[in-house]
């Protein structure tokens, strides 16, 4: 965090003209992590660059992560998740708060403000689309983080946090929703699809941007409002497995798991599992970063899990969200406010127990579409 912090002050803690874009930014606070980093929470050399001559301090050489702050936002999302998860009110006053304070105000104060909004510009989302304004899934987790973080217990904050956090919240971008790639809907037709950034409609990386919003950071999905526009905005994403080839960090079998898709998860998802040319099967395979690969596998054990058990509204969550009724299954998973959730489903009877009862509702989907309802999509 010392270095985090101090990172941002050396770099941006004056108004500063960002290069390449020539794009003056405001002074800004708060703390910042870059995309690549070793292993004491500095820049790696290669992407920050050896050679400074006749470059500012924040001037990045690395051309596929300079303006890349995603990161940012999907820890802190990943401790609101653990919270919710334990109640551990150490780790929330420890670590949580302490990072969440500091990435909202660098996204708060780290670009100008238009018409009362933050604007992000100049950004990155993924690696391939660059000089955004306004990504999709940064805006969606700053909705995300901003929302939940409210709910923190008062007791573990000050009233001058609720009272920040609810400003910055007002000055959010609308999500990055529309028809096209002119102007962003704040009410949604039937026509409107997640766009990559307020000025892209679909961007050029096959990570599919603009799907972020539905995972890692939860706005849309099965059990919340909207699942026709997430649904129609997966089937209309750009990178796509097997049609675009290797899948490396592509989120199909997640994104799919998540909208309850049935047939397309388990397609997408057995496609992410299997094995490499290597001699031990756990070493996948792999394309852009070179084998072996262990980025499909890891995102097919998350889908798996969420094919199975499924976070919907508030602390509800759906058994067999996107689970095949062909496969058996004996399971115990971790969810919300402590609870664990254990069951089988074998020859297509299913039984479960919820520990401790009580808190929220456990939602047995019976859905099962077969194997025919992926047509069309993948």
């Amino acid at each position: 965090m010392p270095l985090a912090k101090a990172r941002v002050q050396a770099f941006w803690g004056r108004p500063t003209v960002e290069e390449p874009s020539a794009v003056e930014l405001p002074a800004t606070q708060g703390a910042m992590w870059p995309e690549v980093m070793g292993l004491w929470g500095q820049a790696v050399g290669g992407e920050y660059g050896w050679n400074r001559t006749g470059h500012s301090d924040s001037w990045f050489s690395g051309s596929w992560t300079r303006w890349l702050y995603g990161g940012n936002v999907e820890i802190v999302t990943m401790m609101l998740d653990y919270f919710s998860h334990t109640h551990d009110t150490a780790f929330a006053r420890d670590k949580l708060l302490p990072i969440a304070r500091e990435v909202v105000k660098f996204y708060d104060t780290h670009w100008h403000h238009k018409d009362g909004k933050i604007h992000m510009y100049p950004m990155y989302s993924g690696e391939g689309d660059r000089n955004l304004h306004n990504p999709a899934a940064d805006s969606a987790g700053l909705h995300r983080i901003l929302g939940e973080l409210q709910t923190v217990p008062a007791s573990l904050t000050t009233s001058a946090d609720r009272a920040y956090w609810a400003e910055v919240e007002g000055r959010l971008p609308a999500l990055a929703v529309d028809e096209n790639a002119q102007d962003n809907d704040t009410e949604w037709g039937p026509g409107d699809r997640l766009k990559t950034a307020h000025d892209v409609f679909l961007g050029t990386d096959t990570n599919n941007q603009n799907l972020y919003p539905i995972f890692p950071m939860r706005l849309f999905g099965a059990g919340l409002p909207h699942l026709d526009l997430a649904v129609a905005s997966y089937q209309g994403r750009r990178g796509k497995y097997p049609a675009n080839g290797t899948q490396d960090w592509r989120h199909d079998a997640i994104h799919a798991a998540y909208l309850g898709l049935t047939a397309e998860a388990k397609f997408q998802t057995v496609g992410a599992f299997r094995t490499g040319s290597w001699r031990y099967a756990g070493f996948g395979p792999g394309a852009s970063d070179g084998e072996p690969g262990q980025e499909a596998h890891a995102i097919a054990k998350t889908a798996l899990q969420a094919m199975l058990l499924h976070p919907g509204a508030a602390d509800d969550a759906i058994l067999y969200n996107a689970w095949p009724s062909e496969w058996d299954v004996q399971f115990k998973l971790h969810t919300t406010e402590g609870r664990t959730v254990q069951g089988q489903l074998l020859n297509g009877k299913s039984e479960h127990t919820v520990t401790p009862a009580g808190v929220g509702n456990v939602i047995v989907d019976g859905r099962d579409p077969g194997a025919g309802a992926a047509t069309g999509i993948r």
